[in-house]
């Protein structure tokens, strides 16, 4: 049975040629115990057959478009003028919710806080392991980049469309937002032991870390960063994670030793509770 609620959320999918990945990500939002979400898809004008999928589910999403936009921020943004729930919470194309009790168990934490956030299982596609994401985060991580992943995420409504994503950045618009909120401590912010998302975890890899370096001192500069804390991280994306970590992973890739070594290292196989996942590769009976 459905979880009957006032409480309204809003869900967003940004999709552009997704055909391969969308219905899964479609069918764990609309098979939710949840009741009152509100699913928004903004599609990019996908010419791939995604949005045959979106019409295949129509009848269970509130709004969905598909037309051309400036990017992928601006078609979040275009998703956070059309909500109306009480939070927003953004979902990828190639993502997933952990299960159909999800929204249900997040539900118990709203309007404790204006952000709430849970944790992430990072999904390493390739060879279908998984490994939890920390989901607590202090200035350290902060001054090296790192933010919560929207996955993970859930903001009031009225909080997204005053900030909204600033489509000036290719990459990193996420990570101004979450700046914003991280530093304004006017904003409650609440992190709650919850799984919430299964993430791509390497589609999220930056595939120009130049342009991600780039953006990312930009925003740092913007709250006035020290040159020193923006130099380490410069040299720590370039060397220690760009130059180094691809080039190790790289390595024990093309000997076959990758999949051992990430096992070994906390990874373990996916295993989930939906009756069809791609990343299982199975339909359960």
């Amino acid at each position: 049975m459905n979880m009957k609620t006032s409480i309204k959320i809003s869900i967003i999918t940004v999709s552009y040629n997704v055909v391969r990945t969308i219905e899964q990500t479609i069918q764990s939002i609309v098979n939710q115990t949840y009741d009152n979400i509100e699913y928004i898809i903004i599609d990019g004008g996908s010419t791939d057959g995604t949005v045959d999928i979106i019409k295949k589910y129509e009848d269970k999403i509130a709004n969905w478009v598909s037309e051309p936009d400036n990017g992928i921020y601006d078609a979040m943004n275009k998703g956070i003028d059309m909500a109306t729930g009480e939070y927003i919470y953004f979902i990828g194309a190639d993502d997933s919710l952990v299960d159909k009790y999800t929204i249900q168990n997040i539900s118990r934490y709203f309007f404790k806080a204006d952000v709430i956030w849970g944790t992430v299982w990072n999904l390493y596609e390739e060879y279908k392991l998984q490994k939890q994401a920390k989901n607590f985060f202090c200035l350290n991580d902060i001054y090296n980049g790192y933010h919560i992943p929207h996955q993970g995420m859930f903001v009031k409504t009225s909080l997204m469309k005053l900030y909204k994503f600033d489509v000036q950045y290719q990459i990193v618009a996420d990570y101004a937002f979450f700046l914003q909120l991280f530093f304004d401590k006017k904003i409650t912010k609440l992190n709650v032991d919850e799984i919430v998302a299964y993430y791509s975890y390497t589609k999220g890899r930056s595939g120009n870390i130049r342009i991600k370096v780039k953006e990312d001192c930009r925003v740092m500069r913007a709250n006035n960063f020290s040159k020193w804390k923006i130099y380490k991280y410069q040299i720590n994306q370039y060397f220690g994670i760009f130059v180094f970590k691809n080039i190790i992973k790289m390595f024990l890739k093309n000997i076959g030793a990758l999949k051992l070594i990430l096992l070994k290292t906390g990874w373990s196989i996916h295993k989930c509770n939906w009756e069809k996942c791609r990343w299982c590769n199975s339909e359960r009976k």
